[in-house]
């Protein structure tokens, strides 16, 4: 019911909304008893019109009964004619004389019989099998159609509406009578009668003028045949009998969009275009027919519109008297409300000193005194209200002139600086801080740990959750895109008693680097006394051990049963010294010979060298050669030996279970580099050795099968150049190892630098 609390005038002023709710109440008032007064009488006008209409209907029907009744009479008296019976009987008995017989038959129709009824407009003779015999007017197949129903009836029988065959559409109908010969022992035919229908109505017209009253309404007189179709004659035509030739009398099927039967015109209803309409209808008793009469509601219920316009017009001028009459309460009541407003308003602009005058002692004058005591308060307010608004001004002018130093000092910051409030929601950083806070925010990227006080803590969203938790404080150091961050963790004090977190995270990418450098190269050099001191050792027994087998194998026949446990000896002999080869060449540090030199040629001598590998193994390998310019400054050795290693571990990724190896090159113009990427199908390197697999000595194969030196090896040579080897992807049908190498070598790595045309010596 929240409806009846909103007034629905909410829009319109109280001068106009105050006479026009008098003038609603009271049209409302007058509206609804002038309703019910034409309800009333509209309903018993309706009952009375029903009542004379359903009279008149029955009356007009009796005298249509009466008329076709006659009709039918006559046409019995015609087929009682001993001429026609005899002439019939001839023509079916003795066919020698059938012209002779139709000529006397049709003459005597023509001249003693059709001008005796004025109705009739042709008569025809039928035999028993339904034979047209004679016609005084030619008839068509549609005529002989329409009778098939009566041809064959033992009793007068009238047949459906149907249009003229002569071409004028005059709607008629048949009366069919049965012929029985002249001593009245057997049936040999049938009398057809045509009747035209609009001589009917001239005729009915004639006899019973002014038989119906009401005749200066529009009303409506209609045929229905046992077939449906529909006659319409106006009402008019049978008041004046010379009119009955003017009108066109058109027949309508019920397929030409008119409702069958007359039920549906019985009472009040639309027809006729869409008139409103009473009707009423009623069956006549000798023919199959329903004659229906229908009259216009409008012209019938004139009287009630004529009513219902002095309803109207009496209503607007009771409205205008009340207009005239609320003038005085506008006058004395809405123009002070009127002026309150104004005054309302002005002081919403901002002009306090608005007042409103009034002589009035009643609630009017109460309510402006309240408002002009309301506006001396707020003009009192706004004065004390500028003054501390400038106080305010000033002090925001000097919080900005520190914000904004605050803003300078961290923004200058080299470090990321990140504010977190007590919801633990980031409230300031600075351009620094961005990278951080996009990991902190984008669950989807990849927060590696790197140092840790919470070892349990081990996944990425872990590890972003402790760094947002306000109430953990722990620092740590991650790894964001081959970045390396220490993340210092600081509590913030708040005002309102809650706590926030500053998080500090410095770049210390350089600072890893170095100290994981630092260490290889400590273990580089304990790796290489290591060696230098084990080879030292172990190759003088290997000698001996290999010198008594090959005085072994001299002496013993090739059928010994001691060849083989000999060859075994010699095999693993050669492969204690490869080992020992490989750990004193990865532990020495060679000068590099650097020249100019063509990785794609390089590329291909290396493809060159593993053929045998790859096509035995039926693997192929396709090149992707695209970089335009493939020419850098290196050492041809060193380049081959990163190139062989790395595409023979894809060749033996690919060769259990069979596919490809894929060599791209491509130019990176920013950086001045040459990228050459590796790709294999094979089944990819399982995550949880992903961070060893550049580590010296560390394999996935046999011992047989490497030495586990080889990307480790890779690397070195690669940095060395000053470019890189990297694990670029790893999944399931598509591994891919990326090098990067610079057109121009920079010196430095951990290969000394040998100018072209110098002997590289080892040290």
């Amino acid at each position: 019911m929240n409806w009846l609390q909103k007034d629905p005038l909410a829009k319109l002023r109280i001068k106009y909304k105050l006479p026009l709710s008098f003038v609603m109440v009271s049209l409302i008032a007058f509206g609804l008893g002038g309703f019910l007064i034409i309800k009333s009488v509209h309903a018993s006008l309706s009952r009375e019109i029903q009542t004379r209409l359903k009279s008149e209907t029955v009356a007009q029907a009796s005298v249509f009964d009466q008329h076709l009744l006659l009709l039918g009479r006559r046409s019995q008296d015609f087929a009682s004619d001993g001429f026609i019976r005899t002439q019939t009987e001839l023509l079916e008995t003795d066919p020698q004389t059938e012209s002779k017989t139709k000529e006397r038959l049709i003459n005597h129709l023509l001249i003693n019989k059709l001008p005796i009824v004025e109705e009739f407009s042709n008569l025809l003779v039928f035999d028993n099998n339904s034979n047209l015999l004679v016609s005084v007017f030619p008839s068509d197949d549609r005529l002989r159609r329409m009778l098939s129903a009566g041809l064959g009836q033992d009793t007068l029988w009238y047949s459906p509406l149907f249009q003229s065959a002569a071409g004028n559409n005059e709607p008629q109908f048949a009366i069919v009578t049965p012929l029985i010969n002249i001593h009245q022992t057997q049936h040999i035919g049938y009398l057809v009668c045509v009747v035209d229908f609009r001589s009917v109505i001239n005729y009915i017209s004639g006899q019973y003028q002014k038989a119906m009253s009401f005749s200066d309404v529009e009303k409506y007189l209609s045929f229905i045949d046992q077939t449906g179709s529909v006659l319409d004659i106006p009402w008019w035509t049978l008041n004046e009998r010379e009119n009955v030739a003017l009108i066109d009398l058109n027949l309508k099927r019920p397929t030409e969009g008119y409702a069958p039967g007359a039920n549906s015109h019985e009472g009040r209803h639309i027809c006729r275009d869409g008139e409103d309409m009473f009707g009423y209808s009623f069956p006549l008793k000798y023919v199959n027919w329903t004659i229906l009469v229908e009259l216009g509601t409008s012209s019938a219920l004139k009287t009630i519109s004529v009513l219902e316009e002095k309803l109207f017009f009496v209503g607007l001028l009771i409205a205008l008297l009340i207009l005239i009459a609320m003038y005085f309460p506008v006058r004395f009541l809405i123009q002070p409300l009127s002026e309150l407003e104004t005054m309302a308003f002005n002081i919403k602009e901002g002009d306090y000193s608005a007042r409103v005058v009034t002589d009035s002692e009643d609630e009017i004058g109460d309510l402006a005194t309240s408002f002009n005591q309301m506006a001396e308060a707020l003009e009192e307010r706004t004065r004390v209200l500028k003054k501390t608004a400038a106080d305010l001004t000033e002090r925001e002018k000097v919080i900005r002139i520190q914000h904004d130093r605050l803003k300078a000092v961290v923004n200058s910051m080299n470090d990321g600086l990140i504010l977190l409030n007590s919801a633990g929601e980031i409230v300031l950083h600075n351009q620094a801080g961005e990278p951080l806070i996009a990991y902190l925010n984008s669950p989807d990227k990849q927060l590696e740990k790197f140092e840790c006080k919470h070892p349990e803590k081990s996944t990425a969203r872990e590890c972003v959750n402790c760094l947002m938790d306000i109430s953990s404080m722990q620092d740590c150091t991650v790894k964001m895109e081959e970045r390396f961050f220490e993340i210092l963790a600081t509590k913030l004090p708040a005002m309102s008693g809650g706590a926030g977190k500053i998080l500090v995270a410095r770049d210390i990418t350089e600072r890893t680097l170095m100290h994981d450098k630092h260490a290889r190269q400590e273990r580089l050099a304990v790796l290489g006394n290591m060696a230098a001191v084990v080879a030292h050792e172990m190759n003088s027994p290997l000698a001996a051990i290999s010198m008594y087998n090959q005085m072994m194998m001299d002496e013993f026949d090739q059928d010994s049963q001691f060849t083989e446990h000999v060859d075994v000896i010699r095999r693993n002999t050669e492969t204690c010294r490869e080992i020992i080869t490989n750990l004193l060449d990865f532990a020495r540090t060679p000068t590099l010979n650097i020249s100019k030199v063509d990785i794609h040629e390089v590329i291909n001598q290396t493809i060159r060298l593993l053929v045998p590998l790859h096509e035995k193994a039926n693997i192929a390998v396709k090149l992707y050669l695209d970089a335009e310019q493939a020419e850098i400054e290196g050492d041809l050795s060193r380049l081959k030996q990163i190139f062989a290693n790395i595409i023979l571990n894809a060749i033996q990724a690919v060769k259990e279970i069979g596919g490809q190896v894929r060599i791209r090159t491509s130019n990176d113009d920013d950086r001045q580099m040459i990228v050459i990427d590796v790709e294999d199908t094979g089944p990819g390197i399982d995550p949880a050795i992903v961070k060893d697999i550049f580590n010296p000595f560390f394999t996935t194969r046999g011992s047989d099968m490497g030495t586990g030196l080889g990307l480790s090896t890779g690397k070195r040579i690669a940095e060395a150049h000053g470019g890189s080897v990297i694990l670029l992807q790893n999944r399931p049908r598509f591994t891919v190892f990326r090098i990067v190498l610079p057109f121009r070598y920079q010196g430095g790595g951990e290969f000394g630098h040998h100018s072209p045309g110098e002997k590289g010596a080892l040290r």
